[in-house]
């Protein structure tokens, strides 16, 4: 079973890690939206409302060296309240903490979903309960279980897949972030749809220079008209 925990684990769990920015200006705007570019990108479809979650690792401190050699550190804290995007702290070492960002409205309706709550009573989800209370329960089974599957309701992954990782059942031979099993259809348009919302991000941080109007921009992406597209592909 650790083998198991270990491979979804790498799929979900990302580093972002010290680095470098070779720069000839100390524009504290530029240095930001560099040092937050994965965290945008990664959290896009989450910031527009598309996925309930996004389960990565932030860092306690980031480093890094401008152009004239000087130091700049930025703490967890501060990167954090850049974001400006809801999260749940679910475990805390020594080099960061692994950190589940969510979109309230779209998290709650997943949660509120029938099936979902079926399933996640078998690991002491109520049936009745608001967004906060359940977010104590995960982050309580994060204590108790190095990685409990049943986060995956909560990141937007199509419920087969999560019971098909819990069960060991046979998988199809999908390169994804998670893993799928049975008809990949779903899987298919969700990882598809999830991936071009970074790209979109991706652009609009290419396009435009503060970070404020990132925020603003990747909020307004509007994936409606994609979904049919990537239906009719399927």
């Amino acid at each position: 079973m650790k083998r198991s925990e270990n491979k979804i684990f790498f799929q979900i769990e990302l580093v972002m890690s010290n680095f470098y920015i070779p720069t000839t200006t100390l524009d504290r705007e530029v240095l930001e939206k560099e040092l937050l570019r994965f965290l945008l990108v990664r959290t896009a479809a989450v910031r527009c409302g598309e996925k309930p979650g996004e389960l990565l690792r932030v860092n306690r401190v980031y480093t890094w060296q401008d152009s004239e050699g000087e130091v700049v550190r930025y703490s967890q804290r501060k990167v954090l309240s850049l974001l400006q995007l809801p999260y749940c702290v679910l475990r805390t070492d020594e080099r960061g903490s692994l950190i589940l960002f969510y979109h309230p409205q779209k998290l709650s309706a997943t949660l509120r979903n029938e099936w979902h709550l079926q399933f996640l009573s078998r690991f002491g989800f109520p049936a009745e309960g608001g967004l906060a209370q359940y977010l104590k329960i995960l982050q309580k089974r994060f204590a108790e279980v190095y990685l409990p599957h049943e986060v995956g309701i909560f990141l937007g992954y199509p419920l087969k897949d999560v019971v098909g990782f819990i069960q060991n059942a046979p998988k199809v031979p999908v390169r994804g972030r998670w893993q799928v099993f049975g008809n990949p259809r779903e899987s298919l348009r969700k990882m598809e749809l999830y991936r071009s919302i970074e790209v979109y991000a991706e652009t609009i941080l290419e396009t435009f220079y503060d970070i404020e109007t990132c925020l603003e921009k990747i909020t307004q992406i509007n994936p409606a008209h994609w979904k049919e597209t990537y239906s009719c592909k399927m």
